[in-house]
């Protein structure tokens, strides 16, 4: 019953003619803001495209999966020897989940939107991603291993 409530939003946009498209964040860059910065990047992009089309259950949805998977991720990740290699297939699991799963589930294939632009989102992920790399460099690098 939730699901079918969810996925009205869509159906009434596509159904009224005279609605504007939405304008989303495209899959592929939910999935590369996910890829090169962390998912939690592209968990938020992903939930500024619920919000847009409706879906406010699947907003928090998705807030909920970003902030566990991020906080899995930084634990599982601390755990292990560094390795850019697990970093790089942590996120692209979460920005698979993120744009495959989440966005197939809500959105039907033939969903027609603006493509949003990715301009502001870059700067502002590459400013947060510069911001703690110069935390982390002035504090020494981040603990890692078995502590």
């Amino acid at each position: 019953m939730s699901e079918e409530l969810e996925q009205q939003p869509e159906q009434q946009m596509q159904e009224n003619g005279d609605e504007q498209k939405p304008r989303l964040f495209s899959q592929m860059a939910v999935f590369l803001f996910s890829f090169f910065f962390a998912t939690l990047f592209g968990g938020v992009l992903m939930a500024i495209n619920f919000n847009e089309t409706g879906h406010r259950n699947a907003k928090w949805h998705v807030i909920i999966f970003t902030v566990v998977f991020t906080g899995a991720s930084f634990y599982l990740l601390n755990k292990m020897p560094p390795s850019p290699v697990a970093t790089i297939l942590i996120n692209a699991v979460g920005g698979f989940i993120l744009s495959f799963v989440f966005w197939n589930h809500y959105y039907s294939e033939n969903l027609q939107y603006e493509k949003r632009p990715i301009l502001l989102p870059l700067v502002i992920a590459l400013a947060v991603t510069l911001i703690m790399f110069m935390i982390v460099t002035q504090l020494g690098g981040m603990p890692m291993g078995n502590s």
